[in-house]
């Protein structure tokens, strides 16, 4: 579920703490879990992989191979499971084979081979599950779990900065390849609601400035500057040519070029 939207899930490392998914990876960001926001369990939780082991003696070791092999769409898994009922096999015929005390109970050498057999399998085959259970029955790190409440607070207002980065850098390499596009899903154009976040862009080739003032943290005058020396070149071709020929200082450069965006034609 790589496509899954971005928001504050049960830590697949950690299932006492929630973490950020930014909508392609985990971030850094934690937060305990608090009292109603831990997402109740549901589904089974793959301990029935070792009862059927054990209960069967190792004669069904293989199904829970099989089963997981299914869920992860995984060969070799199916290769191990292929493996395990094979010896099994092989165990339960030696013993069937074996002949028997007066008790009717298997006796022989091909009865202590077999129930080797049949132990081995058990034991190789409880100590390779308990990986396997965690990988089919846990969200994996490609694949968030269903989102809960997010937190308050800084992990929260940090969360939503990080959220809000990522999307403007997704926009301006959207406008960057397909500057057609851009302009049609209103890309820097706060004026304009067609559906599109590009994450706080302003294109500041079409920037008002009181957009720019608004947007860009830029006082006034400076805007106004901005857009006087817009008009002297034409267009801008560049971000920093709204900073150097609009007189931009350094203490208000940075937000420009964080939030500004021009868009060219290819």
């Amino acid at each position: 579920m790589n496509a899954q939207r971005a928001g504050w899930y049960a830590d697949p490392h950690d299932q006492a703490q929630l973490r950020y998914w930014n909508g392609s990876a985990w971030t850094e960001h934690r937060s305990p879990k608090h009292g109603g926001l831990t997402p109740a369990q549901d589904g089974p939780t793959g301990r029935w992989y070792f009862v059927i082991t054990l209960a069967s003696l190792g004669l069904l070791a293989a199904v829970p191979f099989f089963h997981a092999a299914s869920r992860l769409d995984r060969p070799q898994t199916r290769k191990a499971g292929t493996a395990i009922a094979a010896v099994s096999i092989v165990g339960f015929v030696l013993i069937g084979l074996s002949p028997t005390d007066e008790a009717g109970d298997p006796t022989g050498w091909l009865s202590s081979l077999g129930a080797v057999l049949m132990m081995s399998v058990m034991l190789v085959a409880s100590l390779l599950l308990f990986g396997l259970r965690r990988e089919v029955y846990r969200p994996s790190s490609t694949a968030a779990p269903l989102p809960v409440t997010p937190p308050s607070g800084n992990q929260g207002a940090m969360a939503t900065v990080e959220q809000a980065r990522r999307r403007r850098d997704e926009a301006r390499k959207l406008a960057a390849t397909d500057p057609m596009m851009a302009r049609e899903l209103g890309i820097g154009r706060p004026d304009v609601e067609l559906g599109y976040d590009d994450g706080g862009l302003l294109d500041l080739n079409t920037a008002t400035p009181a957009q720019l003032s608004t947007v860009c943290g830029l006082p006034p005058a400076v805007a106004h500057e901005v857009v006087t020396a817009r008009s002297g070149l034409g267009r801008f071709l560049v971000v920093e040519d709204a900073i150097v020929f609009g007189q931009v200082g350094e203490e208000h450069a940075p937000t420009l070029r964080d939030r500004g965006l021009v868009i060219t034609d290819l």
